[in-house]
């Protein structure tokens, strides 16, 4: 049995690794895993309720198609509840590399 897993999106800065990859282990009861995986490159910022089925809520600077209320309303429409957190806000402070980095950090501990 090979065991494969994946960072998720919310879990790419290098404090969160060890504690993605402990609850997998934990989660499916085995004792450890043959290939970790980032799940996608881009990171979402952690803590922020992010919905990661909705529209993103920060405007890339090179869209001049919306502005920020039109994603905001976006966001609230797709909300049964009305609420505004039905968007994705990316985590512009970690890379691929930091992640990367702190998963391979893993493999030698």
């Amino acid at each position: 049995l090979f065991v494969t897993s994946k960072i998720f999106n919310d879990s790419h800065r290098p404090e969160q690794v060890r504690a993605s990859a402990e609850k997998t282990i934990a989660d499916l009861g085995v004792g450890y895993l043959d290939m970790m995986l980032i799940h996608w490159p881009d990171a979402f910022k952690p803590g922020m309720d992010n919905d990661f089925y909705g529209p993103v809520c920060e405007i890339n600077a090179h869209d001049t198609t919306r502005d920020a209320k039109d994603v905001v309303k976006e966001a609230a429409e797709s909300q049964e509840d009305g609420k505004q957190s039905g968007c994705v806000t990316f985590d512009e402070e970690v890379t691929m590399e930091d992640t990367w980095q702190a998963m391979e950090k893993l493999v030698d501990d």
